[in-house]
């Protein structure tokens, strides 16, 4: 697992948050609640959610090649990435499948404050109950 130490500061940022700092987050955006998207953006200021080039612990599984070697194809260098990943080392399901789905929808969907909370609670549970599996 090559990202274990920024899986565990993850949990750690997501015990950090709360409505209060979700308000303060989501006042920056045109975005209002209750829009498509809105839980994913609020987030992603946060922890870098959702996309690969913003995700902590994508960033941290992230295959950099030498100039003088050809890259790999996109696609099979992000099956390599996230075979090292936590997620799927923990679960044999990237973060967004599986038993990952849920949490993963629920603050990908989430669309107040309240909602997004709950969600982010929901996604510390799930990885602490993982990472005591291992």
């Amino acid at each position: 697992m090559k990202n274990e130490k920024e899986f565990l500061d993850l949990i750690t940022l997501y015990k950090k948050i709360d409505v209060d700092w979700l308000d303060e987050i989501a006042l920056s955006y045109e975005e209002e609640p209750l829009d498509e998207g809105w839980g994913h953006e609020v987030l992603s200021e946060i922890t870098g959610f959702g996309t690969r080039g913003s995700c902590t612990l994508c960033k941290a599984v992230r295959i950099e090649h030498p100039e003088n070697e050809i890259p790999l194809d996109t696609s099979e260098r992000h099956r390599k990435e996230c075979k090292s990943c936590a997620y799927v080392v923990l679960t044999g399901q990237e973060c967004f499948e599986g038993i990952n789905q849920t949490t993963y929808e629920a603050l990908q969907n989430a669309i107040n404050t309240d909602e997004l909370e709950d969600a982010v609670n929901a996604r510390v549970k799930h990885m602490e109950n993982i990472y005591k599996l291992k």
